[in-house]
């Protein structure tokens, strides 16, 4: 997805030019920067109605210049539908991935962001980690 600031990438944690999710909703803000809405757009298309998602898709993976999230689908449908959130809003995919940054053990849900000291070459570490992935 979009580089996020400075052309560095997206990462969720307390800078200020970061995606975040707003204190008083809870709601995500801003989804439109860097992109994120067409990262909940693109889970939601994996989604079939009243059945989780599509049998063939096992995960779906973002990968930015700092960071990394991976939806494993039906892990995180089952987390979902213990807690009786069976539509896929904002708030579900992209919050969870926050959370999950800020140490939330969420199921199905995973963030690897690399430290700063690793990023002279922040699309290194993110081909790297693809690289690991895909194996």
């Amino acid at each position: 997805w979009e580089a996020g600031s400075q052309g560095r990438g997206i990462r969720f944690d307390d800078r200020v030019a970061t995606p975040s999710m707003c204190v008083d909703c809870e709601g995500f803000v801003d989804p439109e920067r860097f992109h994120l809405d067409m990262v909940h757009a693109s889970v939601r298309h994996l989604a079939k109605d009243g059945q989780g998602f599509r049998s063939e898709v096992e995960d779906f993976v973002c990968v930015s210049p700092e960071m990394a999230i991976r939806y494993e689908l039906r892990q995180f449908r089952e987390h979902n539908r213990q807690r009786k959130r069976n539509v896929l809003t904002e708030e579900t995919i992209l919050c969870t991935a926050v959370r999950v940054t800020h140490g939330e053990a969420v199921d199905g849900v995973t963030v690897a962001a690399w430290p700063e000291e690793e990023l002279p070459d922040p699309t290194g570490r993110a081909r790297e980690w693809l690289r690991g992935h895909a194996a």
